[in-house]
Order: C-alpha cells, then structure tokens, then sequence
C-alpha cells in the first residue's frame, strides 16, 4: 500500500491528506476557486494571482481578492458562489 499524499498546512508541517476537511475554510476556498475554473470564470493563472493576494491579506475571501485584480465583477462571484452551495447541498 502507498503512502497516504500529504499536504503542507500554514506551518509547513505536512499532515496526511486524509486529515484535511471541509470544515478547513482554506480547503474550501481552494475547492471554490478549482470550481471557478472549471466554470471558466477565472482561469488558472488568475486564480493563482488571486490566492497570493489572499495569502498576502490576511481575512480577504477568494472572491474578494479574484474581484479587487478585476478578474470578475463580484456579482458573477456570488452567483457561481451560491451554484457552488447549491452542489454540495
């Protein structure tokens, strides 16, 4: 059997994957903005600009950071943000 994938948390300690949850508000932002890209609000560069400026702004949500570079107008955030509710509802 292989080891268990780990991620990195804000220590830099690795922790197994299967430790992380949902509950976790950076997972989550992490699952929205994959799913902005799927949607093609955003594409992958842009949410990587997004999530360093999140990361640079400590209490700055991921749409809020995606609308401040003007990737998206906050409106199409809160909308793909509700559908993104909607799917795990």
């Amino acid at each position: 059997m292989s080891n268990p994938i780990a991620v990195e948390d804000d220590r830099t300690r690795k922790v197994p994957l299967q430790a992380a949850s949902i509950e976790d508000p950076g997972l989550a932002e992490a699952w929205f903005g994959e799913y902005l890209v799927d949607q093609g609000v955003v594409d992958r560069f842009q949410l990587f600009q997004a999530l360093q400026l999140q990361d640079r702004s400590r209490g700055v949500r991921l749409g809020e950071a995606i609308t401040t570079l003007g990737y998206a107008p906050a409106g199409a955030i809160e909308h793909q943000f509700a559908r993104f509710q909607q799917r795990d509802a």
